[in-house]
């Protein structure tokens, strides 16, 4: 098939203070199984505490969006 482009633009919170989201691919290795996730994100120091993600270490402000790929 043709390639799916994802579009998370409004699933992340305050685009005019911060319009540029960062993009990473992530590889996870279980045994013998592999997955694949893209990851998306905003951090800015000017955008809301992200809470939960603050709870597992320093303070991030700013939303993720993780996607599993195929």
């Amino acid at each position: 098939g043709s390639p799916h482009f994802p579009i998370v633009e409004s699933l992340l919170q305050d685009t005019p203070l911060q319009p540029y989201i960062h993009d990473c691919q992530v590889i996870v290795h279980e045994g013998q199984h592999t997955y694949y996730y893209c990851v998306f994100f905003k951090c800015h120091c000017q955008l809301q505490t992200n809470i939960l993600l603050s709870s597992i270490g320093s303070e991030f402000c700013g939303d993720i969006v993780v996607m599993r790929i195929g």
